[in-house]
């Protein structure tokens, strides 16, 4: 009597488990795809952030300005905005407003924190590498004096404080603090300032 084996039913053919993961192409390809677009978001992003660290900068120009021009009107004397390294006296170093700048009360209208002169406001340095500049011999280099009017000095016919990101010579994202003969501030954009012909009058 021969014994005849059959083959179960149903039986399958047992296959090698599929590996999970990716392949080394695929890992390539995802590698290029992601270079492509960082290179394409990269110039974006820094704009971006470079447009935010001036228009911070410019902010606090602004409210500086504009602080100053208050006081001399609601206290009736002298207020000064200056340039400042330490922020508690005026500075004339070869530098920019970038380096930080106070407002005070300057009754003598000499531009100095004399004894008795009390600080209103000290503003610190930029912390980032912006630059805040002023063209040589404008009547802003160094510091501006309010009159009890909310006017500068008679001799005040305007100025301009350029605001521009640190690390490039683009003027971009560069912003423009016109301030007129009355005191008052207005910022302009790059394409702005190209057009205006009276900023500083």
């Amino acid at each position: 009597m021969s014994l005849i084996t059959q083959r179960p039913a149903n039986k399958q053919i047992p296959f090698p488990p599929r590996a999970n993961g990716f392949t080394l192409i695929e890992i390539l390809i995802t590698i290029v795809i992601s270079a492509v677009l960082l290179g394409i978001a990269a110039p974006a992003l820094t704009n971006v952030v470079q447009f935010s660290h001036v228009a911070s900068d410019v902010e606090k120009l602004v409210g500086a300005i504009n602080l100053a021009r208050s006081e001399a009107i609601k206290s009736g004397y002298g207020v000064t905005m200056c340039r400042s390294t330490d922020q508690a006296n005026c500075s004339t170093a070869a530098a920019g407003w970038e380096s930080g700048w106070i407002v005070f009360y300057d009754p003598n209208y000499n531009a100095v924190v004399d004894a008795g002169e009390a600080v209103i406001r000290a503003y610190s340095p930029f912390t980032n590498a912006d630059t805040a500049n002023v063209p040589t011999g404008n009547a802003m280099t160094n510091s501006v004096t309010f009159f009890s009017n909310g006017r500068p000095g008679p001799t005040f016919t305007g100025s301009i404080i350029t605001v521009c990101p640190g690390g490039t010579t683009a003027t971009t994202n560069c912003k423009y603090i016109c301030i007129n003969s009355q005191g008052r501030p207005r910022v302009d954009t790059a394409t702005q300032y190209a057009a205006d012909t009276i900023c500083g009058t």
